[in-house]
Order: C-alpha cells, then sequence, then structure tokens
C-alpha cells in the first residue's frame, strides 16, 4: 500500500478508536521527504494547496495537530535529527543539543540516556519503529532498527520514560507504578 494512503487510513482508524484524544504528529524527515520530492520534481505543483503535507494527510480532517515538535511538562517530543551507529549514542547526543529530557524516534532504534546534573535527572529515549525492518531499498543489508515504541508516563510534575520494545510483533508489559 502507498505510504500516504496508509498513513491516512491510519489516522483515521487512530481517530476513530481515540475519539476525544489530542493527538499530534511531529513533523520528520519522512515528511521533508514528501514535500521536497514534491518541489523539486513538479515545481508548478508545490503551490497546490491540496499538494500541502497538512491536505495530503488530512490532518485537519481528523484533527490532529502537525507540529515540529511538542514539549509537555518538561520532555520534549520529536522526531528527532541525529543518527549513531549504536543504541543510545543517537540518545545521548539529542539529550546534549536539546539540555533536556525528550523522545525520538528518528534512529528507529530502542535506546535510554540518562544525565543527572546539578538540575536533576534527565533522560533521553529513542523509541523505535513501526516500520518494516526488511526494506528493500537496503538491498539485503541488514537494518539496525528495533519494533517498538516510546512511552511517557506522567504523575503531577514527575515522569518516567520507558522504551518499549516489541518481539514479534507483541509486548510484555507488567505495571511497576502500582502503590501497594
Amino acid at each position: 500500500m502507498n505510504g500516504t494512503i496508509f498513513t491516512v487510513v491510519y489516522f483515521a482508524i487512530l481517530r476513530e478508536r481515540c475519539p476525544d484524544s489530542r493527538i499530534i504528529h511531529v513533523e520528520s524527515n519522512h515528511m521533508k521527504r514528501l514535500k521536497k520530492f514534491i518541489r523539486d520534481k513538479a515545481p508548478e505543483l508545490d503551490c497546490l494547496r491540496a499538494l500541502q503535507i497538512e491536505n495530503l494527510i488530512r490532518f485537519k480532517k481528523y484533527h490532529i495537530e502537525y507540529i515540529k515538535f511538542f514539549v509537555y511538562k518538561g520532555v520534549i517530543w520529536k522526531h528527532g535529527t541525529r543518527i549513531n551507529k549504536y543504541s543510545a549514542y543517537t540518545a545521548k547526543n539529542e539529550y546534549e543539543d536539546e539540555g533536556m529530557s525528550g523522545a525520538s524516534g528518528h534512529s528507529h532504534r530502542i535506546g535510554l540516556h540518562c544525565r543527572t546534573k546539578r538540575g536533576g535527572v534527565y533522560d533521553w529515549m529513542e523509541c523505535g519503529c513501526l516500520c518494516d525492518l526488511h526494506p528493500e531499498y537496503l538491498e539485503g543489508k541488514i537494518a539496525d532498527w528495533q519494533h517498538g515504541f516510546g512511552l511517557g508516563i506522567y504523575s503531577n510534575d514527575s515522569y518516567i520514560l520507558h522504551p518499549m520494545r516489541m518481539k514479534n510483533y507483541e509486548i510484555i508489559w507488567k505495571d511497576t507504578l502500582r502503590k501497594n
């Protein structure tokens, strides 16, 4: 299925299942790549409103915010721009770039980097991916990617960033936050 069509169908299903939720989609190199393709290959069409990312993906129709990044209670959520050879190295560099706790998915890896400084404890989470781990454009090479997602758990002014690695499309979860 075409990636854009898949994304639109995904957002339609997500909105249907989460009718009252605030849904935010952060800008990424994936969306920028589509915009660049239109601008470079069909510059005459670049000005058409129908071909703007927000309209192609139908963000307004499904009440989805499309923004560069999102900060919530001291944690920045963004697609990310850094790539390093090993998981958590990217998280370390994203933290150093931003100087605050955060999460990103650009590397398609799972990782967590933690720092303690005078201002407190800071975490940066690499969230993994949900995409095909064997894309045809890698031509037989192994992608050092992991299926997963990032979970931010908030309680008052505190939070825990928890990378959730998936194996065989499943996660194992035990509620460790319950108070005895």
